[in-house]
């Protein structure tokens, strides 16, 4: 358990290298998502709370594929 988890906040996933998600194609976003969500579960024992996508607001595209991975 890490400080984080341990103060009840929860850890979110912003990919493994912070690339803009709605500019890659699904299976680059899938992979970008994974490695990241496994790392977070490794460390902490938890699932990341959210997926951060960045540069800005949500769009669409980001939130029908976030859905879709589960």
């Amino acid at each position: 358990m890490t400080w984080t988890t341990f103060l009840g906040r929860s850890v979110q996933n912003h990919t493994s290298s912070h690339v803009e998600l709605t500019a890659v194609p699904w299976r680059r976003f899938k992979g970008e998502a994974g490695r990241t969500d496994s790392a977070i579960r490794a460390q902490t024992g938890h699932p990341p709370g959210r997926l951060r996508p960045l540069y800005g607001p949500s769009i669409s595209q980001v939130l029908q594929r976030a859905r879709h991975r589960g």
